[in-house]
C-alpha cells in the first residue's frame, strides 16, 4: 500500500492502550450492539472521549433491530442501543453538541469531545454537513478531510 500514515491497532475498545488526546475523530459503525452490555458500551464511549483531542468528532451509526434482522444475530451477542437514550449516555461519557438521526432500520450520531470550559451547546456546526456527507456516502472520499487522524473500531 501506498499510506505510510496508518497505522492498525486491535485493542479492547473499552481499554484502549492509547494515550488521552491521541485523535481528533472517531468512527464507530454498526458494533455498538456486539458490546455485550450497556455498561461495557458506555465504557466504549468513555475511552473514545478520553482518546479524542478536546472539540475531537465522533461518529458512527447502529442498527434499529425488527424481527427481520434478529434472525441475522440468531448465535451472536446483541445488546441493541435505544437511540432515544443514547444523547444521554453520550453526554455522560463527555460529549456535547450531540445529534441523533433516527431513520426506518438504523440511527446515525454525530457529537464532539466536550473542550474545557464549554458550557451551552451553539446550534449548527459547520462538522455537521461533513458529518452527513459522511453518513451519506459510506465513508468514501469526502471524509478524509474530517479529520488527520481517525480512530476506526471494526
Amino acid at each position: 500500500s501506498d499510506l505510510t500514515n496508518v497505522t492498525v491497532l486491535q485493542q479492547d475498545a473499552t481499554a484502549l492502550q492509547i494515550a488521552a488526546a491521541s485523535f481528533d475523530g472517531a468512527v464507530c459503525l454498526t458494533m455498538l450492539h456486539h458490546v455485550p452490555s450497556p455498561e461495557l458500551q458506555d465504557k466504549l464511549l468513555s475511552e473514545v472521549a478520553r482518546v479524542l483531542r478536546p472539540g475531537g468528532s465522533f461518529i458512527g451509526c447502529d442498527w434499529l433491530f425488527r424481527s427481520r434482522f434478529d434472525l441475522t444475530h440468531l448465535f451472536d451477542t446483541k445488546v441493541p442501543v435505544n437511540p432515544e437514550g443514547f444523547s444521554e449516555r453520550l453526554r455522560s461519557a463527555g460529549f456535547k453538541d450531540i445529534h441523533i438521526d433516527i431513520r426506518r432500520h438504523a440511527f446515525r450520531f454525530h457529537a464532539r469531545k466536550v473542550r474545557a470550559g464549554d458550557e451551552a451547546e451553539p446550534p449548527g456546526l459547520p462538522i455537521q454537513h461533513a458529518v452527513r456527507a459522511c453518513l451519506n456516502t459510506n465513508l468514501n472520499s469526502s471524509c478524509k478531510a474530517a479529520a488527520d487522524r481517525t480512530l476506526l473500531y471494526p
